[in-house]
């Protein structure tokens, strides 16, 4: 969903959805998290996928992969996370802890 000027309840939502981001949850190793509403930029976890807190870096490192034209380019990565996937199997995932919350 684009955002055009003139559209206050677009303008609106991405103020509430920057805030949401700005909001911080201090996060310790076990805990049980997920994405908050409407910050999902990964494909993993689903929204409402439980996914639990395994390693935190004090310093983020940065997501540098992608082109700079890319939403994940220089993404500060500092939460790493664990979820199961389709197989039952255990996956690591790096993201960046702004976008969860404790569950």
């Amino acid at each position: 969903m684009s955002s055009k000027i003139g559209e206050s309840k677009s303008i609106d939502k991405i103020y509430e959805l920057l805030e949401l981001y700005q909001r911080v949850d201090v996060f310790s190793v076990g805990n049980g998290v997920k994405w908050k509403r409407g910050l999902r930029n990964r494909i993993k976890p689903e929204y409402n996928e439980f996914a639990v807190v395994a390693e935190i870096r004090s310093e983020p490192f940065f997501d540098e992969q992608e082109g700079a034209g890319s939403m994940y380019y220089r993404e500060p990565l500092d939460l790493r996370i664990a979820i199961s996937d389709e197989d039952g199997d255990l996956q690591f995932l790096w993201v960046d802890s702004r976008r969860f919350e404790k569950i």
